[in-house]
């Protein structure tokens, strides 16, 4: 994300990417181009079409370390890892998982899986911790009370990872209905 070569660089644009370079005006003529789409009622923050620039990957680099979560995301790091690949002669299939990401230990586990479906959380009586980061399933027994499902939180549940927090701090996150684990200046939701 850092550390491009001007080889990804080339990748990225490529495939269309960098626009940040690549489609904002760079000299008076592609300025009026604005202009004039601004004029028309078509406001755009982008030129139509390339302006040609090619930017360094130092320059890439340093606007991805200032841009932060609006600089790459996963369609550049997929073209990056790809291009890097096969510059280093490795890029393919994993033999072991022939490029699925996963290993099925039987057609029956498959199966299962191809045919879960979803549902809701049920209604009625009593109070349970339900996690939201996958399809969404229950992670504590079902609770009377509000704080005795805090009280059970405080250390069978993890905010994040392996981060456990007091019945207190669990109490006030539902009562939000916001769970949030903070480390440092890093807020994880």
């Amino acid at each position: 994300m850092y550390h491009l070569e001007q080889e990804d660089v080339q990748a990225l644009l490529d495939h269309g990417r960098l626009w940040d370079f690549t489609r904002r005006p760079i000299n008076d003529e592609q300025k009026k181009i604005l202009a004039d789409l601004k004029a028309q009622g078509k406001a755009s923050y982008w030129l139509p079409s390339d302006n040609g620039y090619i930017p360094t990957a130092e320059e890439v680099n340093k606007w991805a370390r200032q841009a932060g979560i609006s600089g790459h995301d996963s369609c550049n790091q997929w073209i990056c890892v790809e291009a890097r690949a096969k510059r280093l002669g490795v890029y393919g299939k994993c033999s072991y998982c022939n490029g699925e990401g996963h290993v099925w230990f039987s057609n029956e586990v498959k199966k299962l899986s191809e045919e879960w479906e979803s549902y809701e959380p049920p209604t009625g009586e009593g109070y349970q911790l339900w996690e939201n980061c996958s399809e969404g399933s229950p992670v504590s027994p079902v609770f009377e009370t509000l704080d005795e499902l805090c009280e059970w939180c405080e250390t069978g549940a993890t905010t994040f990872g392996s981060a456990k927090t007091s019945k207190e701090e669990w109490k006030r996150m539902l009562d939000e209905d916001f769970v949030v684990h903070k480390q440092g200046n890093m807020v994880f939701m």
